[in-house]
């Protein structure tokens, strides 16, 4: 009988520690990632890089930065393809992460612009965006978006 119990025990023991080891690497992976790439930064360190460029900004609200820039007074850093935007104007803000379908709705918008705006060549430019042979490219954040005007 004593060795049924040893056993009982033992096997009891060994149970509580895998459920303790698996409950601890479950923490660590999950409070490491969070769901997200473990390189990107957090909206605090990001929002504190685009103060830095708000106190950078010329006259008229401008600054070109690494991962960023200022275009009247309104930053925005793209990390990997994620953009956050700032408000240089509201400096207790924080970086506000910018939804992927809004960003490809209004590139949308400025290509068709560009399309409608171009010569009988196919060509326009205007800021960031550039239209030759009747394909218009335009820099939206720091992203690349591309349109064919005769499609």
């Amino acid at each position: 009988m004593e060795d049924n119990k040893s056993i009982n025990f033992a096997f009891v023991l060994v149970f509580i520690i895998a459920f303790g080891i698996i409950c601890f690497v479950g923490y660590k992976v999950f409070s490491n990632h969070s769901g997200s790439n473990s390189k990107e930064k957090s909206v605090t360190e990001i929002t504190k890089e685009l103060k830095t460029y708000c106190h950078n900004v010329d006259a008229a609200g401008n600054y070109d930065g690494q991962n960023g820039k200022c275009k009247e007074f309104e930053c925005y850093y793209n990390d990997d393809g994620t953009v956050y935007t700032y408000d240089c104007k509201n400096s207790n803000g924080k970086a506000v992460k910018e939804k992927s379908s809004d960003m490809k709705l209004k590139s949308n918008m400025i290509l068709s612009s560009g399309c409608a705006s171009m010569d009988v060549n196919g060509n326009y430019s205007h800021d960031t965006l550039q239209c030759k042979n009747f394909v218009c490219t335009v820099d939206f954040y720091g992203n690349k978006y591309t349109k064919d005007c005769m499609k």
